[in-house]
């Protein structure tokens, strides 16, 4: 019995520590997130998930307008979670 019991201590011991090390990862990336909407602001040139560059010409809570190609006035809405990165 105490066999069993030690198995059964080692796999729990084994799930916490897996549980604990991927929440610290998930932290991280939120962090990096939360810093990177920070950086959002108009006229900052910046890149969607999808990869699409572009520079923001009108900021709102929860959209932004981008300017894909000025030459052609080429504006497309987006949601500011899309932004991927800010340059």
């Amino acid at each position: 019995m105490s066999t069993f019991l030690t198995v059964i201590l080692v796999i729990i011991a084994l799930f916490l520590f897996w549980y604990i090390i991927s929440f610290r990862g998930v932290n991280k990336q939120k962090a990096a997130i939360i810093e990177e909407q920070s950086k959002v602001k108009v006229g900052a040139n910046i890149i969607l998930a999808n990869g699409i560059h572009g520079k923001i010409n009108k900021l709102n809570e929860k959209t932004a307008d981008i300017v894909i190609d000025q030459s052609k006035n080429v504006i497309i809405k987006i949601d500011r979670v899309a932004i991927a990165k800010v340059i």
